[in-house]
């Protein structure tokens, strides 16, 4: 029994290890969407997925445990917590399974908040873009012009919302 134990207990672990990197990476990712490094950003997205696959490998094995842990305990293995684990161990493990609860709890709750800031911060950047576009969009029509062909000869009756027409 107290390999099961020691084994869940490693995982939650290594899944607390892993959503502290996730939170470095997010807080990171929030620098580059404020400084509106591009470039770095799409690279950061890549990585991003691993971390994503990384977390469901962690949780996966998280519950599969449980699921043991659940059959020797005769507790529903859907209905299985950690709180429920750590009424049927000894003291120590108790112990050790109640932190990583609370470090587990804590470092997925700052996690979900920065990634809500960076959400925001995505959001607010595409309504600066849209903004910017529907100004330029107006702009144009308001001041629309004479359009050439390639040949210089003025097309008749046209007006144009581009930038440069083909004469220039």
């Amino acid at each position: 029994m107290d390999s099961s134990v020691n084994y869940l207990i490693r995982i939650i672990n290594s899944e607390v290890k892993h959503s502290m990197y996730v939170l470095d990476f997010l807080r990171e990712k929030e620098k580059m969407l404020i400084n509106n490094e591009s470039s770095a950003l799409k690279t950061f997205l890549k990585k991003e997925h691993s971390f994503f696959v990384k977390s469901k490998e962690l949780e996966a094995s998280r519950f599969s445990v449980l699921e043991v842990i659940a059959r020797k305990f005769n507790i529903n293995k859907d209905k299985i917590s950690l709180q429920d684990i750590i009424g049927h161990v000894n003291s120590s493990l108790a112990k050790k399974i109640q932190d990583l609860r609370i470090r587990l709890r804590e470092v997925l709750l700052k996690v979900q908040a920065q990634n809500q800031k960076c959400e925001l911060l995505i959001k607010k950047s595409m309504e600066i873009i849209n903004f910017s576009m529907s100004l330029m969009s107006k702009s144009l029509n308001a001041h629309a012009k004479t359009i050439y062909d390639k040949n210089c000869r003025r097309i008749t009756g046209s007006l144009s919302t581009r930038l440069v027409d083909q004469k220039g």
